[in-house]
């Protein structure tokens, strides 16, 4: 039996090893957060890293499925977008959430230090960060908005 790595499409999983029982859901709401990159790989790696950090993860790698789930009433506390996904404009993702979910943690990730964006990133009310993102700032961020 092989190991397939996570769908990034999909809420990650816990499972358990072969003779523990499931845990129970905690009881208290866990702060969640929304990863949204085409970039596979690093998707991984973010939903990785901010799952070490103790928080919910849900990631998407279509714009289409991400945008869907905003639209659905998703109960993220953190949105963190890829400013290019695909064809589409990673920042649409953020102004709809900014509209629907006004207290929502807004951030816009790309490689690509251009004026314009970092400007059109603070006009949706989105933290901007240049990939690669330096982990140590991504969760002094996130860390400090659970408190």
């Amino acid at each position: 039996m092989g190991f397939n790595p996570p769908d990034p499409h999909m809420h990650p999983v816990n499972l358990p090893s072969n003779n523990e029982s499931p845990v129970e859901p905690r009881s208290v709401p866990q702060y969640q957060v929304m990863i949204v990159d085409d970039d596979v790989d690093l998707l991984r790696t973010m939903v990785a890293l901010v799952g070490s950090w103790g928080l919910s993860v849900v990631s998407f790698a279509k714009f289409e499925a991400a945008r869907a789930q905003l639209l659905a009433g998703v109960e993220a506390d953190a949105l963190l977008v890829d400013v290019r996904i695909g064809s589409f404009n990673g920042l649409h993702l953020l102004y709809l959430a900014r509209d629907l979910h006004p207290t929502m943690t807004l951030v816009a990730m790309t490689g690509f230090d251009d004026p314009v964006l970092r400007l059109d990133a603070q006009k949706a009310g989105a933290t901007f960060l240049l990939k690669p993102v330096r982990p140590a700032a991504l969760q002094r961020m996130l860390l400090n908005e659970t408190r």
